[in-house]
């Protein structure tokens, strides 16, 4: 918990300094409109009375807003699920919060950023239905790049909350743009107990 913390306060701070020293504006802009979806895959299977769960299909939407050159609001809504002969198990997370966008040269953004997260788990059988929730402060570190100007993005994550037995994510991901607006997108991630994958769509402006 105190290295969560201890990153939360550092990814707060750089953000702080980024904002107030009106760095450059971003190689990117952050008000967009996207969804993803895809696979997560547990190392370990799930067995949730006595049914065997080896993955969980993914959805996520997600969308920002940039107010100012070097700050953006993000929202976002994920979702995992299953079901087996009888049961069905889920997860399902919000996110809200503001990102630092701060440009290094012509082709390369560091992304800050901080925010709130709600997660909740919920399993069912037979119609009746268990579930947990927990809120708690979210924070991350993200770098987005061209790797071919205008066409081809690279990027690359890592973001963490405060969340009880939370784990770490570790991203990359690609994206192909066309008419300066529209992208495709593929993501990895990993964490501690699970790996995932996704294709997707956004959606930019200016």
């Amino acid at each position: 918990m105190k290295i969560k913390n201890a990153f939360l306060m550092l990814c707060g701070a750089v953000s702080l300094m980024f904002f107030s020293a009106a760095a450059s504006a971003s190689n990117f802009s952050y008000s967009y409109l996207g969804f993803n979806l895809g696979k997560l895959t547990p190392d370990e299977d799930i067995v949730f009375l006595g049914e065997v769960y080896e993955e969980f299909g993914t959805f996520s939407l997600t969308s920002g807003y940039q107010f100012n050159p070097n700050m953006a609001l993000f929202i976002s809504s994920s979702a995992a699920a299953n079901e087996g002969p009888t049961t069905e198990l889920s997860t399902s997370s919000f996110s809200l919060g503001l990102m630092f966008p701060v440009a290094v040269g012509e082709y390369l953004d560091i992304v800050p950023g901080v925010g709130f997260v709600n997660a909740e788990v919920e399993g069912c059988s037979g119609g009746l239905c268990a579930s947990d929730d927990e809120s708690g402060a979210a924070f991350g570190l993200s770098l987005r790049g061209w790797a071919v100007a205008e066409v081809l993005e690279v990027s690359a994550q890592i973001q963490g909350s405060t969340l009880d037995d939370s784990e770490t994510f570790v991203g990359l991901g690609g994206a192909l743009w066309w008419a300066k607006r529209h992208s495709a997108r593929l993501d990895f991630g990993s964490q501690k107990s699970q790996r995932q994958f996704s294709i997707g769509y956004r959606y930019t402006w200016r």
